[in-house]
């Protein structure tokens, strides 16, 4: 009586333990962090061990029907051991490659694993017949079979693989090399307790600890580390957008908004409106390289026109669009804008015309964007700079080309074009 007891109370506190981790994992998993492969152990393991449970709390009763209840909850603990030490011993490799792809040696490894799996399974599902795992005396209490003991030869063989595969993977980090070693040898000593003396399921406990420090070494860190990472991704991001826009520009915009507060505030708000739309622009295309819609970058160039119009009240932006509808990499048109407004900024320069041309030609693409030249006040460094950030966003469309020429009125031309057959040439 005092070994069922204790029995029924080690396996409703595993069982506690168990839906406590599925809880919490599923929380984590609802905010964007899957980890489909621990959540399956747990569940296996909790069917595993609710079997387990209700076997024992049938154990005594003198009804056939109970009797039986008790045959199947017992096959179904022994089937499902088969398969949880299997998908635990995955799950290991899995967080040994660093969560990556399997290598052949892993593979081999997991189908050497599966073979006592299928065995053990078998053994469960025909033991109504065989009486190979378990069966009853005539009080109907669980005795055990000459077979009995198969699982935990089972679970002690799995980690003699599991070393082997910790021993291999010199590339893997150390640190969980030996949390995994020190798993496999705490699951390892405790199906051996079982094997040679044990009246008390200690794989069971030993499983269940040994999940719940996956959970709280593995899991937990890792998503610690997915944090830091995506932490330091922002502010890289954050760092990169403040050295595109300058400083200058901005601080220019916020005072205007100031004052436009205190003298028209209808025009504050459409300041805020342009303001908020061009760091928009900004922050959702700063560090992405892809083809967008002319008419986006357009819009961007634009909303950045207005805002320059507040120092330059007569400020020219005009534009000749023989074509539209095409598509073009993103911040190719805005960085020759901004570099032409900086031009004017440095040096008395009229009038202060930027004008955007656009046609085809011949199966060709033209986007030319005309204004003050740089380099022609000297600033040659600011010329390469933009070629070449420009021209490195035009490389993901074959044939694409910048080139850069001044005319005889001492207006700077950049020229963008591109095949119209080529990748996201096209017209859309």
């Amino acid at each position: 009586m005092n070994l069922y007891a204790l029995n029924v109370t080690v396996d409703t506190s595993c069982l506690v333990i168990l839906l406590t981790l599925f809880i919490s994992q599923s929380y984590r998993r609802a905010n964007g962090r899957p980890d489909w492969l621990f959540s399956i152990c747990l569940a296996v393991n909790m069917i595993n061990i609710f079997a387990e449970l209700m076997a024992w709390m049938l154990e005594g009763y003198g009804s056939p029907f109970l009797m039986f209840l008790q045959h199947v909850f017992n096959a179904g603990a022994y089937l499902n051991a088969g398969i949880a030490y299997t998908v635990l011993f995955v799950y290991l490799l899995y967080e040994l490659n660093g969560r990556g792809s399997f290598t052949n040696r892993d593979k081999l490894l997991t189908a050497v694993t599966c073979v006592p799996a299928l065995i053990l399974i078998i053994l469960a599902m025909t033991n109504f017949h065989t009486r190979l795992l378990f069966s009853f005396d005539e009080n109907y209490h669980y005795v055990r079979g000459p077979l009995a003991r198969i699982y935990d030869t089972f679970m002690f063989f799995e980690q003699f693989l599991l070393i082997y595969a910790v021993m291999r993977k010199n590339e893997a980090d150390w640190k969980v090399r030996v949390k995994i070693s020190v798993f496999a040898i705490m699951l390892m000593a405790s199906a051996l307790l079982d094997i040679i003396f044990s009246d008390i399921e200690l794989t069971y406990p030993a499983t269940v600890f040994v999940l719940l420090m996956i959970y709280l070494n593995l899991l937990l860190v890792a998503e610690k580390q997915i944090e830091s990472t995506e932490l330091e991704i922002v502010s890289g991001r954050y760092n990169l957008i403040l050295g595109k826009m300058r400083p200058a520009f901005v601080s220019f915009v916020l005072e205007k908004v100031e004052e436009l507060c205190l003298e028209d505030t209808e025009k504050a708000q459409w300041t805020i409106s342009e303001f908020s739309d061009y760091l928009r622009g900004n922050i959702d295309k700063i560090d992405r390289n892809e083809l967008i819609p002319f008419e986006d970058e357009y819009e961007h160039v634009a909303h950045y026109i207005n805002l320059v119009h507040l120092r330059y009240e007569n400020f020219v932006f005009s534009s000749d669009l023989e074509i539209t509808g095409f598509q073009i990499p993103v911040r190719t048109i805005l960085p020759i804008a901004e570099q032409y407004v900086i031009a004017y900024d440095s040096f008395i320069y009229e009038p202060k015309i930027i004008k955007i041309h656009t046609w085809s030609r011949d199966g060709m693409i033209f986007v030319d964007v005309s204004g003050p030249s740089m380099m022609e006040h000297g600033n040659i460094q600011k010329g390469y700079e933009l070629y070449n950030y420009v021209t490195a966003r035009l490389s993901i469309i074959k044939g694409a080309e910048l080139s850069l020429y001044c005319d005889k009125n001492r207006t700077a031309h950049s020229v963008i074009s591109y095949p119209q057959s080529s990748l996201g040439g096209a017209c859309v």
